[in-house]
């Protein structure tokens, strides 16, 4: 889905980062709701017990989940919630690759975004110095 609005490069420099935003929050719910059900599919033997959430409500789970969500992808992890059980050792090794090249993405697009404002910037301003240089002399 694509929408053409015509808008400043400053503007269109702003919406691509509420974009990326949206995505990576986007995508951390999903990282975190899937290991929320791992977590809670595998009885005693979780991440669930090992950090004394059981009895806990599942927005406190959840928030839990996001945490580690949140950390796997943007950092290495802090080791306070971890896999416990070889299922949530294969996602957390499928989250931890999945982290790295969101991070790559997301590092490679800040600074597209902010190449593309600057080169903008540049470009008013070599036109308020050198007016006269866009002129088209014919020989």
């Amino acid at each position: 889905l694509s929408i053409d609005i015509n808008v400043s490069v400053e503007m269109n420099g702003v919406l691509r980062l509420l974009r990326l935003v949206v995505f990576l929050s986007i995508l951390t719910h999903w990282m975190a709701s899937f290991w929320y059900l791992i977590g809670h599919g595998q009885g005693a033997q979780s991440w669930i017990y090992l950090a004394n959430q059981e009895d806990l409500a599942w927005g406190s789970k959840y928030l839990t989940s996001l945490y580690w969500a949140s950390t796997t992808m943007m950092t290495v992890g802090y080791g306070d919630i971890y896999a416990t059980n070889n299922a949530e050792r294969i996602y957390n090794i499928f989250s931890m690759l999945v982290g790295c090249g969101i991070f790559g993405y997301t590092l490679n697009q800040v600074g597209d975004i902010i190449n593309q404002i600057n080169s903008e910037v540049n470009y008013k301003e070599y036109i308020i110095i050198f007016p006269n240089s866009l002129l088209i002399q014919k020989f």
